[in-house]
């Protein structure tokens, strides 16, 4: 499942807060991420995904997923995730390849996603 319909408003009311002693899993600012020729501005959900730090698996209008394991390969992170459907309440896993440019950028399969705003709580 493609991680490209994503929302800052739902990733931010339903994840729980990551405690600031929790180790991150990736190494990327928390907050959320904007497809990079989308004016920060102007994006919508569609165009989003938050990532909050701690074992949060990267997340999208329609799930919440946690980190179930993590590994490299060469300087992609490969995460498998289980998730959680906040429309339906169903749960799925899934694995995902995330390369990390910075850590203000990162892409998903060809997508390619760039910081926008902090956390703000």
């Amino acid at each position: 499942m493609l991680l490209r319909t994503l929302s800052a408003t739902t990733a931010f009311l339903m994840v729980p807060y990551q405690q600031a002693a929790a180790k991150d899993a990736l190494p990327l600012k928390r907050g959320i991420y904007v497809l990079r020729e989308i004016p920060c501005d102007k994006a919508s959900n569609a165009d989003t995904l938050s990532y909050w730090g701690g074992n949060n698996g990267i997340n999208d209008q329609r799930a919440i997923c946690t980190i179930k394991s993590h590994r490299m390969r060469g300087s992609k992170h490969i995460l498998s995730r289980s998730c959680r459907d906040i429309r339906f309440n169903g749960v799925y896993f899934d694995s995902i390849m995330v390369d990390v440019q910075s850590e203000r950028a990162f892409s998903i399969r060809r997508d390619e996603y760039r910081f926008c705003r902090p956390l703000s709580r």
